[in-house]
């Protein structure tokens, strides 16, 4: 268990209306990390996801080599991770970050991605990695908004 994560959630969108309200109401952070690569180089992107902080909440956007180090000394408040895709996930885990729970939120459909959950889509790589992971023994379930029964993932895999 890393120290102070409240709650890890995959979600495409990132921070958003979700997070805020509904997350945020059930896991009272004060500091959201979205962990992305492509977010934190867009310093655009990565200042709007800043901007939308409510009062007394700290965001930081963070490629995932910076977000398995901070993870792995462990995050000095009560916090919600963020990530796009479970293949962060992975590779926060390759990296040392022992990340043993999450869950799996808004991907939206893509060419490359087939209905995992109703309106969750994966790829066949994403696929590959929630297996694995679940093999590792990381808790893995599925949760569209905060209000949802959680469905663990292994029920979900054909």
């Amino acid at each position: 268990m890393i120290k102070n994560v409240l709650l890890f959630r995959i979600d495409e969108r990132m921070n958003h209306g979700q997070v805020m309200i509904s997350y945020m109401k059930k896991y009272p952070a004060k500091q959201i990390l979205c962990i992305d690569d492509a977010t934190a180089k867009d310093a655009f992107l990565s200042s709007i996801i800043k901007m939308s902080a409510p009062a007394g909440v700290t965001i930081d956007v963070v490629d995932t080599e910076s977000g398995a180090n901070l993870l792995k000394q462990g995050l000095g408040a009560p916090s919600i991770v963020l990530a796009k895709t479970p293949l962060t996930v992975k590779r926060l885990r390759e990296a040392g970050a022992d990340v043993g729970e999450f869950i799996i939120g808004g991907i939206a459909d893509a060419p490359n991605r087939k209905r995992f959950y109703k309106s969750i889509f994966i790829s066949e790589e994403e696929m590959d990695a929630v297996k694995g992971m679940l093999a590792e023994g990381v808790s893995i379930d599925v949760q569209i908004v905060a209000s949802d029964k959680r469905v663990p993932a292994r029920t979900l895999l054909k």
